[in-house]
């Protein structure tokens, strides 16, 4: 309204019609949907879910004897206890600590 009574004021004819730029905008809000979508191969957010107490009971115990491997684990995931390790990396840590356990004891 204001437009068109300005202009109406200083005398200016619009020839078309006024859509307030949504033709401009329409545009614009196919690239920014587009640009939100995300990717197939883009990695899902790790949680931020730390393990349960079984879970941190099991690992100590497959921990027990190779503090080596505690270390590694604690430097790896820049953390200060067992207890702080995110919940999703359970299977996978547990697992590689049982390879290493069979690797060190099979050679000895």
């Amino acid at each position: 309204m204001k437009r068109v009574a300005f202009a109406a004021v200083v005398g200016v004819v619009v020839g078309e019609e006024d859509d307030d730029g949504e033709s401009v905008m329409k545009e614009y809000r196919k690239q920014e949907v587009k640009g939100v979508e995300l990717p197939q191969q883009q990695k899902s957010v790790e949680s931020r879910e730390t393990l349960t107490r079984t879970e941190i009971e099991q690992l100590e115990d497959e921990l027990d004897g190779f503090s080596e491997f505690a270390e590694a684990i604690l430097r790896q995931y820049s953390i200060s206890t067992i207890a702080d390790l995110p919940r999703a990396r359970f299977k996978h840590i547990i697992t590689k600590v049982r390879e290493n356990k069979n690797v060190r004891t099979s050679g000895q």
